[in-house]
């Protein structure tokens, strides 16, 4: 496995920042909790669980709590993937994993709406994903934290739809 870079926060303090990046602290905002209570949301689609999810998972839970949410069928298929487990058999897969405090299975509909419910104060986002428009609104609004994971030195090799077609050459 490769390093990291050095954008991955060395410290949970290095990563967590106080309200609109102040060092006060308001007790009603996600992003002030103490380390040891703050809700860390990281999300993905967890069709077959490799070395990058863990390491993705891993980063994510030395920030605080971590919640998964895993996506639903319905929005999975919608971004063209093809499934190869259910929601609740990948949720199954994912909640199985010791470093994980909770998993929450996606809405069919809006991300943000999940995201309301779970009220995150770090939302960490795996090297390669978006997040929508109105979720970024929503974190700004509430001072949540959102991070980026950086990759392995080979994330071809960690992805799984790079691991599918080396399946279906085999």
């Amino acid at each position: 496995m490769g390093k990291t870079s050095a954008r991955r926060p060395q410290s949970r303090r290095a990563a967590i920042r106080g309200c609109g990046g102040k060092r006060s602290v308001n007790p009603q905002c996600p992003s002030c909790r103490p380390d040891d209570e703050k809700i860390v949301v990281a999300a993905g689609t967890f069709d077959i669980l490799h070395p990058g999810h863990l390491h993705y998972l891993a980063h994510a839970k030395a920030l605080g709590r971590l919640v998964v949410i895993v996506s639903s069928d319905e929005q999975a298929e919608k971004s063209g993937k093809q499934l190869v487990h259910t929601q609740q058999e990948r949720a199954e897969l994912v909640r199985a994993l010791r470093i994980v405090d909770e998993v929450v299975l996606g809405g069919s509909d809006s991300p943000l709406r999940t995201i309301e419910k779970i009220k995150p104060g770090i939302i960490y986002l795996g090297y390669d994903q978006k997040m929508p428009e109105e979720v970024l609104a929503y974190c700004k609004r509430h001072n949540v934290v959102v991070l980026r994971d950086s990759c392995a030195s080979e994330p071809w090799r960690h992805k799984t739809t790079k691991i599918k077609e080396r399946i279906r050459r085999r």
